[in-house]
């Protein structure tokens, strides 16, 4: 469940030896890779080096400092402690700092040192490990212990989370082997990696009326709905899938405030999460339409729009309309536009009428 894209990775080596593994490893990874070698590794193997392009460096300090703003990830061919000293000062967090493994002169081992999950470490070393015949050393505690790994599953799933404070509680509790509750009601469930056993201690649910305090030590909840009524005082973390499709039907020249504010009025009176809003959805004619292109900008909602005839197809319509039938040809446009884009999905929130617009919901089947 690592990040399996790893983006640009820099491989940087002291020694001839090192330079020798860094080009293997730069073969087998197939990605956005580029040496960055001393003087010294560049004088002792000029011949393994052939055409292969390399950036030489005077001060590995300074360089380290440049590639840590430039690089997504970084394999550092010397010793751990070395590695250490000098990176310390650049730590920020592990949202923010790339991933980093460390592989002895040797090949021995390769260390996952650095954001094993959030910069994609720890699959990267198993990666050059496997290329280079190295044992990987990883120490994230839900991969040695093959379990749920709470920030990485939203990563992974592209799921946001809504509060993250509570994450570090949590993630203890299932590490510990505490029982954990887990309520899902939105979102694909085939997410936990099917090589290993599901977690005895991750117990499924169907409501919330099933947790306590006393049987469970925290809750996961996977959904696109408001959640109020969680238990006082059990940790807790909401995942928001990127489930609900709102179809948009609007008069030429809406305002952007009105929109919004309807759209925002609308999902909260039905309980939904603003934050598991994908897509919006409306007919080809309202491709250009200013307010439907910056609400897309605003919340990084992807805007897709159908031709006419497509909205005609759709034949579930709850609520069709015969004077929308008359000025363009389509009983549907928000209901319709929102089912296309659910890929039949669940039309959970019929038509909704507000002052020269009109709002739809559907939701994803699976999520997905």
């Amino acid at each position: 469940m690592d990040r399996t894209d790893p983006g640009r990775v820099a491989l940087v080596v002291l020694t001839g030896n090192g330079l020798t593994l860094a080009l293997r490893v730069q073969q087998g990874l197939e990605t956005d890779t580029h040496i960055y070698a001393s003087e010294r590794a560049l004088k002792t193997r000029s011949a393994a080096v052939g055409t292969n392009a390399i950036t030489s460096f005077d001060s590995l300090g300074s360089a380290l400092a440049q590639l840590w703003e430039s690089h997504d990830q970084l394999v550092l061919f010397f010793a751990l402690g070395a590695a250490i000293r000098l990176l310390a000062p650049l730590l920020r967090d592990k949202h923010r700092d790339p991933g980093v493994v460390v592989i002895d002169d040797a090949s021995n081992f390769a260390i996952s040192t650095i954001s094993g999950h959030a910069g994609g470490a720890n699959d990267l070393a198993r990666r050059c490990a496997r290329l280079l015949g190295a044992i990987p050393v990883i120490t994230t505690a839900s991969d040695v212990h093959h379990t749920l790994s709470v920030d990485l599953l939203a990563e992974t799933m592209g799921w946001r989370i809504a509060d993250p404070s509570q994450i570090t509680t949590v993630s203890a509790s299932i590490i510990n082997g505490e029982p954990v509750a887990i309520l899902q009601d939105a979102g694909p469930r085939d997410w936990w990696d099917s090589a290993y056993p599901w977690p005895a201690n991750l117990i499924r649910i169907n409501a919330l009326d099933e947790v306590t305090s006393a049987t469970f030590a925290a809750l996961l909840i996977i959904s696109d709905r408001r959640i109020e009524d969680v238990p006082n005082g059990l940790p807790t973390v909401i995942y928001r899938p990127p489930s609900l499709i709102l179809g948009i039907g609007c008069r030429r020249g809406v305002p952007f405030a009105a929109l919004d504010t309807f759209i925002k009025t609308t999902v909260l009176a039905h309980d939904l999460a603003f934050e598991s809003i994908a897509v919006l959805a409306s007919a080809d004619l309202k491709a250009d339409e200013v307010a439907l292109q910056q609400l897309s900008r605003r919340y990084s909602w992807r805007f897709e729009t159908y031709p006419i005839e497509a909205l005609q197809a759709v034949t579930t319509i709850a609520t069709p309309s015969e004077r929308v039938q008359r000025l363009i040809g389509t009983p549907s446009v928000s209901e319709a536009a929102a089912l296309l884009s659910a890929h039949n999905g669940q039309l959970i929130v019929p038509k909704h009428k507000g002052e020269g617009m009109t709002l739809a919901i559907a939701r994803k089947e699976n999520g997905r």
